[in-house]
């Protein structure tokens, strides 16, 4: 395998000039975000996997290099660049002379051509501060390796990918889902409804039917309204792969001393104490919960499972704010809910272990924790119905409190209340971080709902559509399962995305992946 990376020429000049790289050598390339990748018969692993170790390629490095120059005098870009090898396998093409670069690139760029004959062309991608969920981070911070969740589950990342992009970008708004933005031509999975009529003492009524789930490019979904049939992403419901009854914490431990309890039991107690923390904790060197003084029943039981777990507790009652600081007297447990939770509002999320553990009742004990911290009831006129709502400034706890609420049947809407803004306060400049609601009907109407739950997925119909001018960075993935989730719908990851024959029998030549 060789791999030639050339920062200075765009995908579309990279697919030219593999294509001479492949007729010359008669080998697989691609191009991949400013790279041309050769691939010989000799390039498999040897374990037989994917993920094994690469034998070194056969192709000769000297002869590569005089091929690649003759390339360069053919393409007339000898005099703008100039080939340096980075060791047996890497090269860069470096630029070194901006003017002298051949007047076909600008035409190229003008005239916005097709890719070559005999390219495959997967150009999706989505904007860099998408927050991803899996180690919940925006998508440009993601590595090789990192956590993902996909449509089957936690998975591996396998490639990262960023590049420059300017054009369109679609702005998708499925009904209580944050918006799914991303480029034109990134897949995403969705099923088509049918409506159809029924009949029953003598009058007619409405029945949805779905197609099968099928991969549609983001520019050709279609909305879905009251007199009209259009399309529903999907959101996974992520059924729970963990059976841990035991949390470490000699990892947060700063001595040796044999006093240090050495785990916690993961019951339904600690579950309740660790949803509180994320709607009321917060950490001082010890852990801190903020109730009100009438919270008396939730102040007892902090205590009660402080004390069962071998901790001290104590409250001090705030006269001036009518509010009551429950402490728990553990620097060991505050590191360990820091590292599971975190510390300030905006970053708070669910652990893994729970989002994801078997036991539905471990995920249900640390919901009511979380409900009875930061929740409240309230009656909507116009439908008649009552929402448990909470509000929250993390955008990753949002749509984990969505995924988690999948896996009880509840469907819970997301609204982001306030953007990210800055203000003055006193005087004083401060930022603002963007605030989000998440809300469900106590008693949902069976007969009368928007979203669906159908065999392990939630079904949410697209609401609006639309294309915006972009100019900037955009990030894809590569991962082990093909998926990811963006705003909980699930999208294609980069590279392995197929849509007809025609693109399938492209596959096996040159990939070009933009």
């Amino acid at each position: 395998m060789i791999v030639i990376k050339a920062d200075h020429l765009s995908e579309q000049h990279l697919a030219e000039i593999a294509l001479a790289i492949q007729k010359r050598w008669n080998v697989a390339t691609f191009v991949k975000m400013h790279e041309i990748i050769l691939m010989d018969d000799d390039d498999t692993p040897i374990d037989g996997s994917d993920t094994g170790r690469v034998i070194k390629s056969a192709i000769n490095p000297g002869e590569v290099e005089r091929g690649i120059n003759v390339i360069m005098e053919n393409f007339e870009l000898e005099h703008a660049f100039r080939l340096e090898r980075k060791n047996r396998q890497r090269y860069r093409l470096k630029l070194v002379n901006p003017s002298a670069l051949p007047k076909w690139l600008e035409r190229a760029n003008s005239d916005l051509r097709q890719p070559p004959e005999g390219v495959f062309v997967c150009p999706h991608c989505v904007l860099p501060e998408t927050i991803i969920l899996g180690d919940s981070k925006p998508i440009y911070e993601y590595k090789k390796g990192d956590s993902v969740i996909g449509s089957t589950g936690v998975g591996e990342v396998i490639r990262t990918f960023g590049r420059q992009y300017d054009g369109k970008i679609v702005n998708i708004k499925a009904c209580g889902m944050l918006p799914i933005i991303m480029t034109p031509e990134h897949p995403i999975l969705v099923a088509s409804s049918n409506s159809t009529k029924i009949w029953g003492r003598n009058k007619s009524q409405k029945k949805i039917l779905f197609s099968e789930e099928h991969w549609l490019q983001a520019k050709d979904v279609q909305p879905k309204n009251s007199n009209s049939d259009g399309d529903y992403v999907v959101v996974p419901i992520i059924r729970g792969n963990s059976n841990l009854d035991k949390l470490d914490l000699l990892q947060y431990t700063k001595s040796n001393h044999g006093r240090w309890r050495s785990y916690l039991p993961l019951d339904e107690d600690v579950a309740w104490l660790i949803g509180l923390y994320v709607a009321e904790g917060s950490i001082a060197k010890e852990l801190r919960f903020s109730l009100s003084q009438k919270e008396v029943e939730i102040r007892g039981r902090i205590i009660s499972i402080a004390r069962r777990l071998g901790y001290s507790a104590y409250t001090q009652r705030m006269e001036t704010s009518r509010a009551a600081l429950v402490t728990i007297s553990s620097r060991v447990l505050a590191r360990a809910f820091d590292s599971w939770c975190g510390r300030k509002a905006p970053n708070k999320k669910i652990p893994d272990f729970i989002l994801f553990h078997r036991d539905e009742g471990i995920l249900a004990a640390f919901l009511e924790g979380y409900e009875q911290g930061d929740s409240y009831d309230n009656l909507n006129k116009y439908v008649g119905k009552i929402y448990r709502t909470s509000v929250t400034t993390s955008q990753t706890l949002a749509q984990q409190l969505q995924l988690a609420y999948a896996r009880m049947g509840l469907w819970a809407s997301i609204f982001r209340t306030r953007i990210a803004t800055e203000g003055f306060i006193q005087g004083k400049r401060c930022s603002f971080h963007a605030r989000y609601s998440i809300s469900y009907a106590l008693i949902p109407n069976r007969k009368c709902r928007q979203t669906r739950f159908v065999e392990g997925r939630v079904l949410c119909p697209i609401r609006q559509v639309r294309k915006m001018n972009y100019h900037g960075n955009v990030n894809n993935l590569e991962t082990s399962d093909g998926t990811y989730l963006v705003s909980n719908a699930i999208v294609h990851n980069c590279g392995k995305y197929l849509g007809s024959e025609l693109e399938l029998s492209m596959h096996t030549k040159l990939h070009y992946i933009i």
